[in-house]
């Protein structure tokens, strides 16, 4: 189980991600609307031990299409290693549907509400 909050409107969770320098910890924002693994701002991405992957272009919740570069990462997830991609999108760190695939969510949405994670067994 992994324990988030509710804050400033939105639900977070708190991620440790590989660094160049050791690991680098990451508050995103659990975002149901996005359908990716993660997104992250280049300024985060610069301190990573993440591996380039290939510009691909995304459509956006306006309808907008976006080129953006992906990057691969591992991180620790369940015990265990995870090899995800990040899209590099100048704005808050975004945690998808596709990185919680299988897991169960449960948001307390008011200020302090517990964010809890389970993770598939």
């Amino acid at each position: 189980m992994i324990i988030g909050r509710f804050h400033d409107r939105f639900p977070r969770l708190s991620l440790m991600l590989p660094g160049l320098d050791g690991p680098v910890e990451v508050e995103f924002i659990i975002d149901t609307g996005f359908d990716g693994a993660l997104t992250l701002p280049s300024q985060i991405v610069r301190q990573l031990d993440a591996q380039p992957f290939s510009p691909q272009t995304h459509l956006l919740a306006d309808g907008s299409e976006r080129s953006s570069l992906v990057y691969r990462l591992t991180l620790a997830w369940n015990g265990e290693p995870r090899e995800v991609e990040a899209l590099v999108l100048e704005n808050r760190p975004l945690i998808g549907t596709l990185f919680l695939d299988g897991c169960h969510l449960d948001i307390e949405m008011f200020e302090g509400g517990e964010v809890v994670i389970e993770l598939p067994a």
